[in-house]
């Protein structure tokens, strides 16, 4: 919970520093741009995930065809269709 506040008050520090400031040049624009990417990359390459954790993304990745197969949410559908929604029944998919 920490790094999203800390990129939050980067920001907003630099915006307060230099709030008149718009980067109108391509290359500056490019640059700032991969500044902020290496920023939140360094932050992503810190993360170490549990075996419990792992096999979760593992086992959620299943579902990526049905969460994208149509502007419908066939997922949602699917839950529904089982009965009452509830966290429960979220889980079990």
């Amino acid at each position: 919970m920490k790094r999203p506040w800390t990129l939050i008050l980067l920001i907003a520090g630099a915006n307060a520093a230099d709030s008149g400031a718009i980067i109108t040049d391509p290359a500056q624009s490019r640059a700032f741009k991969q500044k902020y990417v290496a920023l939140t990359d360094s932050w992503v390459k810190g993360v170490e995930f549990t075996p419990a954790e792992e096999a979760a993304m593992r086992a959620g990745k299943k579902w990526e065809p049905v969460m994208t197969a149509g502007p419908d949410d066939p997922l949602a559908k699917k839950i529904l269709a089982a009965g009452e929604p509830s966290y429960d029944a979220l889980s079990s998919y």
